[in-house]
């Protein structure tokens, strides 16, 4: 524990001795109280993702994200902290973020195995998904044995709902695992963003708004199997690269690059984030952004999740897919 902590000060969070507040043995204590914190909390999302039914393995590694997330946001607020005045600040953080954890927790988790299936998207995604698996065909989305050009998403979120199939089996909560993940995974990266620009207890807050909102939880998103929980994920993400480019090329690669995962997810839905952050870009770095090489480095970093499946898809389906997406453009 005494080597983790040193570990953290030097590496991790680059945190200075001069910088603490309190004496080395406070801050080493309230470091293994919040290492307990964070392992009290592993131990109950595993135990309770055994409950709903999943594996040894799969409930382990539901139990890594909110453990990573929990730790550093306790470690930063409460151990290495800055400049602190009020050495209770700290607490009050950590009390929040716990309850925040436990409202996500009985939002996302409460009941899910048992509430049924909705007849939309979801429903056929299932579908498709189990077919995928049970045919071994993941390149084309088929329903009823057939391609299905009604739903002309590609296959990312199918892929998600496989996954979840092949740990928690042919259940609602295989349905609708990878969703809680994803959702998991969008609130803590609003947290860790706002909280480093701007302050800890802002970045609670925002996430507060976000898991607590109706359409967030129920409608498409937190507690279905629809695609909307990772495709707001990956944009998300991209939004966040997309504000810390300070002219860099990986965070303009980063962007581009969920952008492209994002299509993988939900299709052409991804074409009114992308103009948003295309004039942000411009409203930021003016026409530099226009240059060439950036041009080149965006297209080729949207294509590289997109441009191996669209050939695999085109080969298979003779340029079918490609006629029904023009049309649904049009």
């Amino acid at each position: 524990m005494l080597c983790r902590f040193f570990a953290d000060q030097r590496f991790t969070f680059r945190f200075a001795s001069k910088d603490a507040f309190g004496p080395f043995f406070r801050r080493f204590s309230r470091y293994i109280f919040c290492c307990i914190l964070t392992l009290l909390l592993g131990m109950a999302v595993f135990h309770i993702a055994l409950r709903l039914g999943c594996s040894p393995v799969l409930s382990k590694i539901l139990s890594v994200p909110p453990v990573t997330a929990s730790g550093y946001l306790l470690f930063r607020v409460a151990v290495f902290r800055r400049g602190a005045e009020d050495e209770n600040a700290g607490w009050r953080l950590i009390a929040c973020a716990c309850l925040l954890a436990l409202v996500f927790l009985c939002n996302s988790l409460l009941f899910i195995d048992t509430e049924p299936i909705h007849n939309w998207d979801e429903a056929r995604h299932g579908v498709s998904a189990y077919e995928m698996l049970k045919s071994g065909n993941m390149i084309v989305n088929t329903f009823n044995g057939s391609p299905d050009y009604w739903n002309t998403k590609p296959p990312l979120s199918f892929w998600s709902v496989a996954l979840g199939f092949i740990f928690c089996g042919f259940t609602p909560l295989g349905l609708r695992i990878a969703s809680v993940l994803c959702s998991l995974i969008s609130a803590s990266m609003v947290v860790i963003f706002a909280g480093k620009r701007l302050s800890w207890p802002v970045g609670l807050l925002a996430a507060y708004f976000l898991i607590t909102a109706g359409r967030f939880v129920t409608n498409h998103n937190v507690r279905t199997g629809d695609p909307d929980a990772l495709y707001i994920m990956l944009c998300t993400g991209a939004g966040m690269a997309a504000l810390n480019i300070k002219r860099r090329l990986f965070c303009v690669g980063a962007t581009c690059f969920l952008l492209g995962l994002a299509f993988m997810a939900k299709g052409f839905h991804m074409l009114a984030p992308a103009l948003c952050m295309g004039i942000v870009w411009l409203a930021r770095y003016g026409i530099n952004m226009l240059k060439p090489r950036w041009l080149l480095l965006c297209l080729l970093a949207f294509l590289l999740p997109v441009l191996p499946w669209g050939i695999a898809r085109l080969l298979r389906t003779a340029g079918c897919f490609s006629r029904q997406c023009l049309k649904m453009i049009c």
